[in-house]
């Protein structure tokens, strides 16, 4: 079975380098949105320190399959946005 890895970007780098098997790409996808709710369920200042976080999904060979993006935005931001 393939290995998948899920590399966190933002405030604190983490490198997994255990990796978890999983049937197919579309399983790693998947995998990829729930362990981003896991980080930010376990860790949520993470968002203080940055206003994203993202997470490359990896082949065993270290290719990119996806990227999951959380971002966060202030009151400002959001401002901007809707005069736009």
């Amino acid at each position: 079975m393939p290995k998948y890895f899920f590399q966190v970007a933002g405030g604190n780098h983490v490198l997994d380098v255990e990796g978890r098997e999983l049937l197919s790409p579309a399983a790693a996808r998947i995998d990829g949105i729930k362990f981003a709710g896991e980080i930010l369920r376990d860790m949520p200042t993470l968002l203080y320190e940055t206003s994203s976080v993202k997470i490359d999904v990896t082949d065993e060979g270290g290719q990119v399959l996806f990227k999951v993006l959380v971002t966060t935005m202030g009151d400002s931001e959001l401002k901007s946005d809707s005069a736009s």
